[in-house]
């Protein structure tokens, strides 16, 4: 399920953080009902199937996810800070108060260290089970990475995994801002691209080199 908002839903159930630590059980019960209700609308759901509620931001909803759901499973897909950056700068994304975000490079650079500092100290007090799939490993050695992605989430191993074309084109609208090259075959030419655009990125760089 990619970039659907039922979480927001929730979260606005709750009132936000601010909501979760007055949470009844037969509240949790009833908002996970919810939960699955709105992700009804986009995917089917069934019972012998894992869900992966894919949507990068939702780094900023870890309490939340993993006050209603203590067993989930956090894949964190990492790519160089930079890379990521020039890459949402160019982007033509629809414009929402999360996207506007960026519109200029210092406050995506703001934005992205602001990020991942609540996640490493959602991770860090609250015990998150996460695992990191790094994009320029899976790039260089893509079954290995996809191995080992598939034995943290419980999944048996299939060679089809590899045939990503296969499955994106048989997926029908994908409504991600990447879907253009999703259908394409895996390529290193985005790896460090960042670097050609170094005295544009330089003023951010005190802020993202801890992250580098």
């Amino acid at each position: 399920m990619e970039e659907r908002p039922p979480i927001a839903r929730v979260e606005r159930e709750i009132g936000g953080l601010e909501g979760l630590a007055a949470l009844s059980g037969a509240e949790i019960t009833r908002l996970r009902s919810l939960y699955f209700e709105e992700a009804g609308r986009w995917v089917a759901l069934r019972d012998d199937a894992l869900l992966v509620d894919k949507w990068p931001l939702h780094r900023n909803k870890v309490p939340i996810i993993h006050r209603l759901f203590p067993d989930a499973r956090f894949v964190l897909a990492l790519r160089h800070p930079l890379d990521v950056l020039l890459s949402c700068y160019i982007t033509n994304f629809r414009l929402n108060s999360a996207m506007a975000n960026f519109l200029d490079l210092e406050t995506a650079a703001w934005v992205y260290d602001q990020s991942f500092g609540f996640w490493e100290q959602c991770r860090r007090i609250m015990g998150i089970d996460s695992h990191t799939v790094v994009y320029e490993r899976v790039v260089e050695n893509t079954s290995t990475e996809l191995r080992s992605l598939c034995a943290y989430l419980g999944l048996e191993w299939h060679d089809s995994v590899l045939d990503h074309q296969r499955t994106a084109s048989g997926r029908g609208v994908i409504t991600t801002a990447s879907y253009a090259q999703v259908t394409e075959a895996l390529y290193t030419r985005a790896r460090g691209r960042w670097e050609r655009y170094r005295p544009w990125l330089e003023p951010i760089l005190p802020v993202i080199r801890p992250w580098i």
